[in-house]
């Protein structure tokens, strides 16, 4: 099965949206006399085929936005800022028109009405080279510059890559999502709460955390952290077949040892050599298994240099 990269982009935007859309429509490589392949929605029908049209009704409201946010009892605050929300969403080269315009209806019915959106096809990138996506832009705002709609605000990211990928795996594509981003900040003040620095850099501990963390993204995070801890001491990365090991080790080690953990051991007095092994407690097991871990991973990197 031929394989498709998800990339579905949200940047806010702060300033007149009827600039963008200029942009999307003329400057973005068209070949000479091409007329841009326009998708809209809450907007007049006049405007899909009427580009001038478009941007005109865009930069009407842009300055309805301006005149509520003066307007104390209007429906913008006064200081107010974001004014529409960019899109791009990444597509294979080899998909059809008819595919493309399915797609594009499909995103395009993750919006509800009275939101104004409009998205463009293009197939080239900035460096001219091919490029298929679809771009756009819409706003959180009824009409553009009325209430937001705060549910539709919170999810339409992760919705529309949804519906991207229920798309292009039905068209037979085999979608790779990619490995997991950066984790958020409200998710890393939870994890510096979690322990010490000392404990966040224990494998065991980083899987602890994953099993309780609540966002999904925070869990592979830690997973992922745990992973390559592993791989700096010189074990495999596959976390859970190597704690399981460790978990075993950990108990026969707590067998042979439990008998020796409360009785002292005896010494050697001084200038004699102890003359028959006694075994090592616990604790003492624990210190030479991180010594012999960290032996492992600087001879791995002395042969290396």
């Amino acid at each position: 099965m031929p394989i498709a990269k998800l990339w579905v982009n949200h940047v806010s935007m702060t300033g007149d949206p009827s600039a963008h859309v200029s942009y999307l429509i003329d400057g973005h490589q068209l070949d000479a006399g091409e007329k841009a392949c326009v998708w809209t929605k809450s907007i007049p029908k006049a405007c899909k085929t009427d580009h001038h049209a478009l941007v005109a009704h865009w930069r009407g409201i842009y300055q309805e936005f301006l005149e509520e946010r003066q307007n104390p009892d209007g429906m913008v605050r006064h200081n107010a800022r974001v004014t529409a929300r960019q899109f791009v969403i990444n597509l294979p080269n080899d998909l059809s028109a008819d595919q493309i315009h399915n797609l594009a209806k499909a995103v395009l019915h993750d919006i509800p009405r009275h939101l104004p959106v409009s998205m463009v096809l293009h197939r080239t990138s900035n460096r001219g080279k091919e490029h298929l996506h679809l771009q756009g832009l819409f706003s959180y705002r009824n009409g553009g510059y009325g209430a937001i709609q705060e549910q539709f605000r919170l999810n339409i990211t992760q919705q529309m890559k949804t519906t991207v990928t229920r798309e292009l795996t039905g068209y037979g594509y085999t979608v790779d999502a990619g490995t997991p981003s950066g984790i958020t900040s409200a998710d890393r003040r939870w994890l510096q709460a979690q322990g010490t620095v000392e404990q966040r850099r224990n494998p065991r501990f980083m899987m602890t955390l994953a099993s309780v963390a609540t966002s999904t993204k925070l869990q592979e995070y830690c997973r992922k952290q745990a992973s390559k801890m592993l791989a700096r001491m010189g074990l495999p990365s596959s976390v859970d077949a190597v704690l399981n090991t460790l978990d075993s080790m950990d108990q026969l080690l707590s067998k042979d040892t439990s008998r020796n953990v409360d009785r002292p051991q005896e010494q050697p007095a001084a200038g004699e050599s102890r003359a028959t092994h006694i075994p090592l407690t616990q604790h003492h097991l624990e210190q030479e298994l991180i010594k012999a871990r960290k032996w492992n991973h600087s001879t791995r990197i002395s042969r290396n240099i």
